[in-house]
């Protein structure tokens, strides 16, 4: 949506809708945005978009199994499609099971550069002062540091 109110770019699923098919779906009205309406959610985050992501994909495979491609018990109500999505990441995330399980098997789910460890003593040595600024506790911190470093 743009300033004034108009759908410039929109997506069903993982699938960008041509030019076409948004001004047939939303022609020349203008979309009303209040960002308090529990409709709207942000995207402005690497988890947050990692989320958005993973709705898009169920999105995709919801279509497909109305169509009859896949069986799937998902429902086809976008909104409750929504709400599950929000549910789960907010379960793995709160109750620790993504860390757990990451932390079990970094080897799996961490890559590794090389280079980050030079660069960051390039900078000590600059005389630079450094600094891990994150939103993860102590231990699950400490454990994936000692990890890559």
């Amino acid at each position: 949506v743009d300033r004034y109110g108009y759908v410039r770019k929109a997506l069903h699923g993982m699938r960008m809708l041509s030019a076409e098919e948004v001004q047939a779906v939303y022609g020349k009205q203008r979309c009303r945005v209040d960002l308090r309406e529990p409709r709207w959610s942000f995207l402005n985050t690497l988890f947050s978009v990692a989320s958005g992501c993973f709705f898009a994909q169920l999105v995709e495979r919801t279509d497909a199994s109305s169509l009859g491609d896949v069986a799937s018990p998902l429902t086809s109500d976008y909104r409750e499609l929504s709400r599950i999505v929000e549910s789960a990441v907010s379960e793995a995330h709160v109750e620790g099971t993504l860390k757990k399980q990451i932390l079990a098997n970094p080897e799996k789910y961490v890559e590794l550069d090389s280079e980050a460890a030079l660069v960051l003593l390039d900078q000590k040595l600059a005389g630079k002062r450094l600094v891990l600024i994150t939103n993860n506790d102590w231990d699950y911190t400490r454990k994936m540091m000692s990890y890559a470093y």
